[in-house]
């Protein structure tokens, strides 16, 4: 009955491991369970051999887990990477981060991997989270711009060129120079037409973190 049991648990996680390896991803650790098993096998200790077998294929369905989770992760963070480059933006915290997770998933280190691939979808969001904001500013200005061109404002058109500045730097992905010409414009539109007091600037969102 041992015997049986043994032989039929080393056929799963010979079918797991199997499995695992053609998806592409690294499984020393059940592969060197099963050889373990295999000794034991040898030697008829078979309820020894089933459970080194049951072990490695535990051990193959935790792998086959973390490098799915590894793979999606990788994926996700590639895909909005992409997505920001597209926009302008090349976030180099967020890239490096990618870099780090492909190492370690290509090296079978899943668990790295996945922290690795968290940490470039958050320099994504923040990234993202900066860029709109800087978006919203920028077209802020622009309104604020169009009043000043209604009243007759003979500075506009040095306000406009701090704009189109910031406008060009914005999609160039350099949010630093961008938001700080940006000031500048809101620094130079000043007084709001018809107001009596000094309207307090716009202030720009801060640049790349």
């Amino acid at each position: 009955m041992a015997r049986d049991s043994a032989f039929a648990t080393l056929d799963e996680a010979q079918n797991r491991i199997a499995e695992l390896r053609s998806t592409g991803a690294v499984a020393p650790g059940p592969v060197r369970l099963l050889q373990q098993g295999w000794i034991l096998l040898d030697t008829a200790k078979f309820t020894e051999a089933g459970q080194a077998f049951e072990a490695a294929d535990r051990e193959a369905r935790r792998i086959e887990d973390d490098f799915r989770r590894a793979t999606k992760g990788v994926k996700d963070a590639e895909e909005g990477l992409a997505s920001l480059r597209r926009s302008g933006a090349t976030p180099e915290q967020a890239e490096q981060a990618l870099r780090d997770a492909k190492q370690s998933l290509a090296e079978g280190e899943y668990d790295q991997a996945i922290a690795f691939a968290s940490d470039a979808r958050k320099a994504l969001g923040k990234r993202q989270e900066i860029r709109e904001r800087l978006a919203r500013s920028i077209e802020e200005t622009k309104r604020s711009l169009d009043e000043l061109r209604a009243a007759g404002m003979d500075y506009a058109n040095d306000v406009e060129e701090m704009v189109l500045r910031a406008e060009r730097e914005f999609e160039n992905g350099d949010f630093v120079t961008s938001s700080e010409d940006l000031k500048i414009a809101n620094l130079l539109i000043g007084p709001r037409p018809g107001t009596r007091s000094a309207a307090k600037p716009r202030s720009a969102p801060a640049g790349n973190p």
